[in-house]
């Protein structure tokens, strides 16, 4: 990502040329900043992404939380956004950011708009 720019601008950036809209970001930093997301699971072996299981808490229902899985084969939440509608909802944006943080923090290279299981959720979700 370019430097000079602000954390937000450069995620709004990336997201928008895969057409996901700035409110959706914006939700998922609110998410990451509110740190109210639970990680259910993290592995990453050889800057490789095993398995990354995170939980974020309803907006709506009290008690209940909303799973992002990101692994080997694919991206799935369970939100309605994606599961009926097939968007890249707030919670697979804000999995993505956090897994861009970790690859930035470990000095590893990481792009989320080239990340093979998000174009193959696009692909899947293409209408």
């Amino acid at each position: 990502m370019p430097k000079g720019k602000g954390l937000a601008s450069r995620y709004y950036d990336v997201f928008a040329e895969l057409k996901v809209s700035r409110r959706v970001v914006s939700k998922a930093l609110k998410h990451i900043l509110d740190k109210k997301i639970i990680v259910s699971s993290f592995n990453i072996e050889q800057g490789n992404v095993k398995i990354v299981k995170l939980l974020f808490p309803s907006e709506t229902r009290r008690d209940f939380f909303h799973t992002l899985v990101i692994g080997e084969y694919g991206v799935k939440c369970d939100c309605e956004a994606s599961a009926l509608r097939g968007y890249i909802c707030s919670h697979i944006a804000a999995g993505l950011i956090i897994l861009d943080m970790f690859f930035k923090n470990t000095g590893r290279e990481f792009s989320i708009k080239d990340f093979p299981q998000l174009r193959r959720y696009i692909e899947e979700h293409e209408r």
